[in-house]
């Protein structure tokens, strides 16, 4: 299995909740309610 590295930007939105985007892969987002849980859901 390989390994691959991507940049992974995390946000808090308007609403509180957290919003993760990985900007080198389209469509490749979600988010959370505390920085932790975007993390972990990306």
């Amino acid at each position: 299995m390989e390994t691959y590295r991507f940049q992974v930007i995390i946000e808090p939105d308007e609403d509180g909740l957290y919003v993760a985007d990985v900007p080198a892969l389209q469509g490749c987002h979600t988010q959370g309610e505390t920085f932790e849980e975007a993390l972990d859901n990306i």
